[in-house]
């Protein structure tokens, strides 16, 4: 279920993910609400089936530009702090537990953020077959390095395509 602001235009690639373990999606998902009305957050999308609460994106918050995530993100980690983190891969965290990690949808193209480096990832390992395990990982995060992605934190390369 996506709710969006009514006559917002502007894109919105910079991507809060909230993952907690499913059973306490009931639990957060007022406070969310209420934070998120608070704090003008442009868009959200919660998983509504059994199946899609028990993905690690269940809960994605979505917003123009990385600022405005980061304020909403220590907000919610103050109220959210005891609530066991399910996680989100290739996804930079926000803070020690994985309940809360951002991403980067860099359009052109390219589909989601863990799309982008789950496809990286993929086709490096792919064209790597007869080399070490060394050279593997050297050439998947040199790879990655160049699809914009720091393969250190999972977060864009600024110079890459943020805006």
């Amino acid at each position: 279920m996506h709710w969006r602001r009514p006559g917002l235009t502007a894109p919105l690639p910079h991507k809060l993910y909230i993952s907690p373990e499913p059973e306490f999606v009931p639990i957060i998902f007022p406070i969310l609400v209420d934070t998120f009305g608070a704090m003008e957050v442009p868009s959200f999308k919660i998983g509504i089936s059994s199946g899609a609460l028990f993905r690690p994106d269940k809960l994605i918050a979505y917003f123009s530009n990385r600022d405005h995530l980061s304020i909403v993100a220590e907000e919610l980690n103050a109220s959210l702090n005891r609530i066991p983190a399910h996680g989100v891969p290739f996804t930079a965290p926000l803070d020690q537990s994985g309940l809360l990690s951002w991403g980067y949808d860099p359009g052109m193209g390219v589909g989601s953020w863990r799309q982008l480096i789950a496809q990286t990832v993929g086709n490096a390992v792919a064209l790597a077959p007869f080399t070490t395990i060394d050279q593997t990982v050297y050439n998947t995060k040199k790879a990655l390095k160049r699809a914009g992605v720091d393969p250190d934190t999972w977060e864009p390369i600024p110079e890459a395509f943020l805006q």
